[in-house]
């Protein structure tokens, strides 16, 4: 919650769950209580026992409490520095001198335990056999609980038994090891630095024996004297930074956020041990070892100095104590809970340090603060600092479900908005209602609900509005911790402790050992469960694929191993990353084995089944060369088609790269079955269809296999079913047969997807009557004419250059077309009407073309058939209109006298737009499915998706032929007219001749090979060793068909030029202007040849001048 607004001494106990934010926004206290809260000290052997930790802080009492004059006897103890805190927070014990031993003081009686705890902070400064700290019983010579080692183990000692774990500690670096024991689960476990590495049982009923002796550092016996001695051998060469004991087990949560919290039996204090016996080994400072903390509770004994025997007093022995701690202590020291139980003034007193402090410092500072007298009214009272403790704590914080309506008054733009800064900041708002998670420090749950409906009901006023809260629901909830969770990762085996909600686990990397790895348990805001999240491991670095060879594979852990494969293998092959890395032989040979591992200890759920095809997909996509495991990776499919376990009669699995479908079928009703793929291209997921009968050919499928009701006497007629299970697969590298890859007659490449069928235990075969009908289609794409695949290098750089090619033709098209509408003295003429026409379907076949891959990705049939059908009609109108300029260009250069056409530019344009439509709609009535997505799965699984004429039929006929037929009377065309511009040439004086002749015939030929589209007759001869140099130059000439149109008959016409300058000029030549600001040409009887050369004017050698007219009168007829 941001910016809450609460009195000081209550705002760092509120936080708010923001919809699953990571942490509260506000200071949340965290306080632990510890369990066997006992009380103990040198001097006092006696004592009032102590309230216990869930003592609730009392209400002031109904009568007053009268408080006698009086004095408490206060315990006297010699303290040669009573102003100095007995913590050793920040210290360390050194043990690298064989005399030096701590040891435990006498008056810290250790009880019988059926539980306890122990954590030492220890750094070896040698390796050597070594002993961190050992219990003896009373009179014992061997250690009852204790922690040792060497120079390749770690042990535990338990009632003078030993567990090793081959493991041992870095020198010169700190580590945390915690020992654990419970009689009720009789296990013993050791934590080193917060991870669990030892969990053994421990069949014993046996408690820990009492009253026995303790030492750091060194092992050690009882002499006859009763005097604690070090024992030779295993003595520590280096630090203890700290030691602390507990009465109960504690939670591997609890042992892995540690932090500063003290131990309850035996804290890290000079009170509670002796280091001045046999040899001087005082603690040192170290700086390294502080631990800032924040949450602290306060032991301590008060009592009376002075009293006026006549007053008496109403307040509570709580008020009191709190307006005490209040008064004394700095303001960075907030109060948060007083507990003092009836009629005694043994207290114990919560506080929050903000912002947290070093722990040697808040207990010298609190002990300082609480030395001198206070007076309250006419009490003056006192607490004995000899018997004053302060420790720091940590608990698990209060929850709160919130449910929250608002009233509005008055208006708002952005009312929302003005909630969400209202008093507190809520997620999820819904206008007037709202939910959400309040999480406290855990001191009382009354105060805590008190606060949050004094925060929330207070109204919001602004200049426009006031918002009141009218229905308010705090629902106190106890979520619980995520639990204990062994994971298996990429970054390898990590064991995540159990966690309190809305805590983040810490943990050390494996490698290398100085990252650090996260992971947060998550309250959901909607069902008030915990969830732990997905591990934060980036500062952690992975395993390889040959340390697979290292994991065990169980039931259990089944499903986290092949998640951890797949992520191995995403890592390798740089998936998501643009990579094109590739897996060796051993590498793939190890994922195949770990995954057949799966498939044989575990249950192949239909969840394990589908992560295990995924990942076979993603090594089947990859580049990586399948030849060594094709085997393996078949049996490994058919094995878990056979081990599947669905609830369902059936059960599919599509994946990028295979499908597989598995059916169980009962043997009395069996009449056939047919497997089939309706739908599939690169990148898609297959569309898996399956029908219950026998059907040998079904339109519109890729793949199918149909097998016959022929073979229900091969399955089991036992009454239970019997599994058929169907393999799709959709790349070809597992199929490759080298015998046959490369032979005599050339290169062999499969050219089809692969299906199978297979019957549990049976097999097939000579059947009589029906037989199993495969059908198959053909995978390549249409490359070329020829049909023949082309490379993965070669298909992108033509890709590029097409994309490139269309983009620019597009512009200079779109330039063309608005430069002959615009000007209508342009458009007079039938050569600039065709060219019109011609740039139109141009345009439409290069945007269609630019744009049917971002239309394909939306794997739509209908849209892709639409797209697919539109590219078809703009090609053929796009030839047609080819075609009528080439019959154009006959008619007025061949036929130039006596030809006549009535209604010359509507018969063009019904031949040119609806000879392509009659076209296209009898493909659709022949066959929808004609039109579809053309790319491949097989050949290239990078491709991106095409919509295009899917029938070879269709495809030859509609497309090849009549594309072939258009350019074949375009050459006839092109050659009569180069003939008779030759002949023009010829029959010119020679002084006539421009000096350019040579020029003006190269341009011509030029201009009319692009008009006609002659050079689409490229693709027809891109075969044999030329092939790719061909196709290179199709590509680049006829992306660019639309450029050289513009060149030639836009750019380089002279009367188009002029147009333009007078457009930006401004000038208003009278012949020009006449023709811009009439309202159309005159209309009058029209001959063919009269206008037939408009578009070549700007080629000098073939412009006509008057003598056109010489052809003699024609009827009159308009169009």
């Amino acid at each position: 919650m941001d910016g809450a607004h609460l009195p000081r001494k209550a705002v760092s106990t509120l936080g708010v769950v923001n919809g699953g934010a990571h942490r509260p926004l506000l200071a949340v206290q965290q306080n632990a209580l510890g369990a066997a809260d006992t009380w103990s000290h040198p001097s006092v052997h006696t004592e009032v026992p102590p309230p216990t930790d869930n003592t609730e802080p009392r209400a002031p009492i109904s009568k007053p409490t009268v408080l006698t004059a009086g004095v408490f006897n206060q315990t006297k103890r010699n303290d040669t520095d009573c102003h100095k805190s007995p913590s050793l927070w920040g210290t360390k014990a050194e043990f690298m001198a064989k005399s030096c031993m701590w040891q435990l003081d006498a008056e810290v009686v250790v009880p019988a335990l059926e539980e306890l705890s122990a954590c030492v902070l220890l750094r070896l400064a040698l390796k050597t056999e070594w002993t961190a700290f050992a219990y003896n019983a009373p009179g014992g010579f061997a250690a009852e609980l204790g922690l040792e080692g060497d120079l390749s183990h770690i042990t535990a000692v338990l009632f003078g038994s030993k567990w090793s774990l081959n493991e041992t500690l870095t020198s010169n670096h700190w580590h945390s090891v915690c020992l654990t024991w419970s009689n009720l689960n009789q296990k013993l476990r050791l934590y080193v630095d917060g991870t669990r590495r030892l969990d053994v049982n421990v069949n014993s009923s046996r408690r820990l024996v009492p009253s026995g002796t303790l030492t750091l550092g060194v092992p050690h016996f009882v002499d006859e004297n009763g005097v604690v001695t070090r024992a030779d051998g295993k003595s520590l060469m280096g630090d203890i930074g700290r030691f602390t004991m507990w009465a109960r087990e504690r939670r591997a949560e609890d042992l892995t956020h540690l932090g500063c919290v003290e131990g309850d039996l035996v804290r890290w204090d000079t009170r509670h041990w002796k280091y001045l016996s046999p040899s001087s080994c005082p603690p040192h400072a170290d700086q390294t070892l502080s631990c800032d903390w924040s949450s602290y509770k306060i032991k301590m004994w008060t009592y009376v100095a002075h009293s006026n025997t006549s007053d008496t007093t109403n307040s509570s022995l709580e008020s009191i104590t709190r307006h005490w701690m209040e008064s004394v202590f700095s303001q960075n020291i907030s109060v948060q809970k007083v507990s003092v139980p009836s009629l005694s003034f043994f207290s114990k007193v919560y506080v929050s340090v903000s912002p947290k402090n070093r722990v040697e410092w808040v207990q010298a500072h609190i002990t300082e603060r609480l030395r001198a007298k206070f007076s309250y009214h006419t009490l003056t009272l006192m607490t004995d600092v000899h018997r004053l403790s302060i420790q720091p704590v940590d608990t698990p914080d209060l929850f709160f479900r919130v449910n929250l309506t608002l009233a509005f008054n008055g208006s708002s733009t952005n009312a929302p908005y003005v909630i969400e800064n209202w008093s507190l900041t809520y997620n999820a708002i819904d206008r007037y209602y709202s939910t959400f998670h309040v999480q406290g420090n855990p001191w009382n749950i009354t105060e805590l609900e008190i606060l949050i409906t004094d925060s929330l009901t207070k109204e919001y006023r602004n200049d426009t509005l006031s918002i009141q809260t009218r229905l308010l629901a705090i629902q106190h909830i106890a979520p619980k911790s995520c639990p204990e969770d062994l994971l298996e990762t990429i970054y390898g085996r990590y064991y995540w402790a159990e966690t309190f909600p809305q805590r983040e686990q810490v943990m050390r990397c494996q490698k290398p050992i100085s990252g650090t790895a996260y992971r947060f348990c998550k309250l959901d805001n909607n069902t008030d469960m915990t969830s732990w999240e997905d591990p934060d491991m980036t500062a952690c670095n992975h395993i390889m694929i040959s340390d697979l060879d290292k994991v065990n594979v169980t039931a259990g852990n089944a499903v986290e191993v092949v998640k951890m494969i797949q992520d191995l293998i995403n890592v390798e092959l740089g998936t998501g990353s643009g990579g094109d890395g590739e897996l060796s032989a051993s590498d793939m040979v190890t994922v195949v084995e770990k995954l057949s591992d799966v498939v044989d200890v575990s249950v192949v759920t239909d969840f394990l089944c589908d992560k295990l095809l995924n990942v076979i997909s993603v090594l089947l996509i990859s580049k990586t060369d399948m030849n060594s495991v094709a085997n393996m990776v078949l049996n490994l499919t058919e094995r878990i088609g056979d081990k599947a376990v669905f609830s369902n009669d059936s059960f599919n699995v599509a994946t990028p790269a295979l499908a597989l479908s598995m059916i169980n079928v009962q043997p009395d009703n069996f009449e056939g079955i047919t497997f089939c793929i309706s739908s599939f291209s690169a990148d898609m997921i297959p569309e898996i269809m399956v029908n219950q009968s026998f059907d040998d050919a079904i339109p519109g499928t890729v793949a199918t296999i149909a097998l016959p009701p022929a073979i229900q006497n091969l399955l089991v007629v036992d009454g239970n079913k019997t599994r058929i299970q169907f393999q799709f697969y959709a790349i070809q590298d597992l199929f490759n047969d080298k015998d046959i890859s490369v032979g005599a007659e050339g290169n062999w490449t499969l050219n089809s997807y692969v299906i199978s069928a297979s019957i549990n235990n049976s097999t097939v075969s000579n059947l009589q009557e029906q037989r199993v009908a495969v059908t198959l289609g053909n995978t390549r794409a249409k490359q070329d004419v020829s049909r023949a695949p082309i490379s993965d290098t070669d298909s992108e750089i033509l890709t590029v250059i097409s994309y490139l090619g269309c983009g620019i033709s597009s512009i200079f098209l779109g330039i063309t077309l608005v430069t002959y509408l615009a000007f209508g003295k342009l458009r007079r003429d039938y050569p600039s009407k065709i060219l019109i026409n011609l740039s139109a379907a141009l345009l439409a076949l290069n945007l269609l073309y630019l744009v049917n891959t971002w239309l394909s990705s939306f794997r739509s049939y209908s849209l892709c058939i639409l797209t697919a059908m539109l590219l078809h009609y703009s090609l053929l109108a796009a030839f047609t209109w080819m075609g009528l300029e080439a019959l154009h260009m006959y008619f007025a250069l061949v036929k130039v006298f006596n030809v006549y056409v009535p209604s010359y530019m509507l018969k063009f344009c019904a031949v040119g737009w609806g000879g392509p439509l009659v076209i296209v709609g009898l493909v659709l009535a022949t066959d929808v499915d004609a039109y579809g997505n053309n790319m491949p799965a097989g050949e290239d699984q990078t491709s991106e998706p095409f919509c295009w004429v899917q029938s070879d039929v269709h495809f030859y006929v509609t497309v090849v032929a009549l594309i072939l037929l258009i350019l074949l009377c375009n050459i006839s065309v092109f050659v009569v007219v180069l003939i008779q511009i030759r002949r023009m040439q010829t029959n010119k004086p020679p002084g006539k001749l421009g000096s350019g002749s040579s020029m003006q015939d190269l341009r011509a030929a030029a201009s009319l090979t692009f008009l006609l589209g002659l050079t689409w007759i490229i693709a027809f001869f891109s075969f044999g060793p030329g092939r790719m140099v061909l196709l290179y130059l199709f590509c680049v000439f006829n992306s660019l068909q639309g450029f050289f149109i513009f060149l030639f008959h836009c750019l380089m016409k002279e009367n188009v030029r002029k147009q333009w300058r007078i457009y930006f000029k401004h000038k208003d030549s009278s012949d020009w202007s006449r023709s811009l600001t009439a309202s159309g040409p005159p209309k009058q009887k029209q001959e063919v040849h009269s206008q037939s050369l408009g578009s070549l004017d700007t080629l000098s050698i073939i412009k006509v001048s008057g003598s056109s007219s010489e052809s003699g009168p024609v009827r009159p007829q308009r169009e």
